[in-house]
Parts: structure tokens; C-alpha cells; sequence
């Protein structure tokens, strides 16, 4: 039988382990944006990397009780017991700021990032509104860029 503090230890050992996939991840990618690694199946794999991790991780945190699971309505609710109503401009004035700290860490710090996107979900509606568009954007063509973007294709616009 696993005790409390046998338990700690694994779940402080997935954290490291984690911890260290993460920071592979963001090596990766640094290089590959970078030109450095134009392996792109390297990046893949770090990130496939860090799933496993995060998932194991989850498992060990759901023996504690541990909420997991966030959705985007949870963490609505969540924003609006705790920070109460916001005015549109207040909440991008609140994301840019976000922002800023991301790019202050060149873009590789994944916690700023979910930051940003934190901060957007408290802009009011926004959550409802990603539903309605992810419908519109799978009905679209795209016009890929090449790294990890790409545009609508407009209406009568050659594919």
C-alpha cells in the first residue's frame, strides 16, 4: 500500500520529469523556428513528450483529489466569481499585457502564454463566440503559410 508521502515523492518525481520534458519542448522549437532544427518530427515528438507527462502527472493528482480537467466555461466562471465583470477594452488592455511578459521570454514561456489566453476568456461572450467560429473556420479552406499558420481562403478568392 502506497503511503501519503510515497505518493508525494511520484508525483514530485512526474513534476521533474515534466518540468524537463517542457523545457526540451521549448529547445526544439526555438531551434526549429529558428532554422537551427528543421526536424520538425524532433519537436513532435518533445511535445508528444510532455502529453505523456502531463498526463501522467494528471492521473497521480486525480489519487489526491486534485481538480483537473479546466474547460474554457469552467474557467469563465472561475474568472468572473474572482475578478467580477470586465469592460471589453480593460480585458485586451489586461491580454496585451500578457502578452508583453511572453514576449519578454521570447515567445518560448507556455505558462505566459496560457496567460494571454487566460485573460481573453474573461472578455465577455468570447467563450460562446470560440464555439460559433471553430464551426465557421472547419468549414473553411485554408491558405497555409508553411510555419504553423495560415489564412481563409475568401469567398470567389483562387485556392
Amino acid at each position: 500500500m502506497m503511503t501519503s508521502d510515497d505518493l508525494y515523492d511520484a508525483i514530485a518525481a512526474e513534476a521533474a520529469a515534466f518540468a524537463a520534458a517542457c523545457v526540451k519542448q521549448q529547445e526544439l522549437r526555438a531551434l526549429f523556428l529558428a532554422g537551427e532544427g528543421r526536424d520538425h518530427s524532433l519537436f513532435i515528438a518533445a511535445r508528444a513528450g510532455v502529453r505523456y507527462a502531463t498526463e501522467r502527472l494528471e492521473s497521480k493528482e486525480r489519487l489526491e483529489g486534485v481538480p483537473q480537467g479546466e474547460t474554457l466555461e469552467g474557467i469563465d466562471a472561475w474568472l468572473e466569481e474572482t475578478f467580477g465583470p470586465i469592460q471589453p477594452a480593460r480585458c485586451v488592455q489586461r491580454a496585451k499585457e500578457e502578452m508583453d511578459e511572453l514576449e519578454e521570454k521570447d515567445c518560448l514561456d507556455v505558462e505566459e502564454a496560457a496567460d494571454v489566453v487566460i485573460c481573453m476568456l474573461h472578455y465577455p461572450g468570447v467563450v460562446e463566440a470560440i464555439q460559433h467560429k471553430m464551426v465557421k473556420n472547419r468549414r473553411r479552406r485554408w491558405r497555409l503559410v508553411g510555419d504553423g499558420t495560415g489564412y481563409h481562403i475568401k469567398e470567389g478568392e483562387p485556392g
